[in-house]
């Protein structure tokens, strides 16, 4: 990707809005991209642009030219996309006893902010998107397939497995702490 020029970019941290505006403007539809591809919802991914563009504006400051802008854009929008869906997450928790969801569960209490942040924590960033794709966006396997690629078949045993890895992780030992 080309990247903004110093010049608009030292006006752009030293605060100047036309400055910050250009950079905006020029970054929006990468920042875009990566919002959208990892939400797969476009009312998510507004979310996730607009979280994004106001953390870059608030850390711009920060920016040391150790990377390319771009690489620190892209940084700040992919943890800003994971954060958004562990909310997402979070605010409708499957139960992993029942198949259906659990839309009136809230995880508001700190132990249960706590859970899931292990819990996601647990996961590699393939199993986050496969477990957030088909259980929280509710696309199907077979849309999840030409997006990575893989069988609906493998999937659906991909994520089977991620969820007995979830219950025997997370679940069990709690239920034998109780029993």
């Amino acid at each position: 990707m080309e990247e903004l020029n110093d010049f608009t970019l030292r006006n752009a941290i030293s605060g100047r809005k036309k400055a910050f505006k250009e950079l905006y403007n020029w970054y929006i539809p990468f920042v875009w991209r990566i919002a959208y591809k990892t939400s797969q919802s476009k009312e998510i991914a507004e979310e996730i642009v607009q979280e994004s563009f106001i953390k870059i504006h608030s850390s711009l400051g920060k920016f040391r030219s150790e990377c390319a802008l771009s690489t620190w854009i892209y940084r700040i929008v992919y943890n800003t996309a994971n954060g958004f869906l562990s909310k997402v997450i979070k605010a409708r928790l499957h139960d992993p006893y029942e198949d259906t969801f659990q839309g009136d569960y809230r995880a508001d209490s700190y132990d249960d902010r706590e859970m899931m942040n292990q819990i996601l924590s647990y996961l590699t960033p393939q199993e986050r998107f496969l477990l957030v794709a088909r259980e929280v966006d509710n696309i199907s396997f077979e849309e999840i397939a030409l997006i990575t690629n893989e069988t609906s078949g493998a999937l659906r045993t991909k994520l089977t497995r991620l969820k007995n890895k979830i219950r025997e992780r997370f679940v069990e030992p709690v239920v034998k702490e109780v029993v």
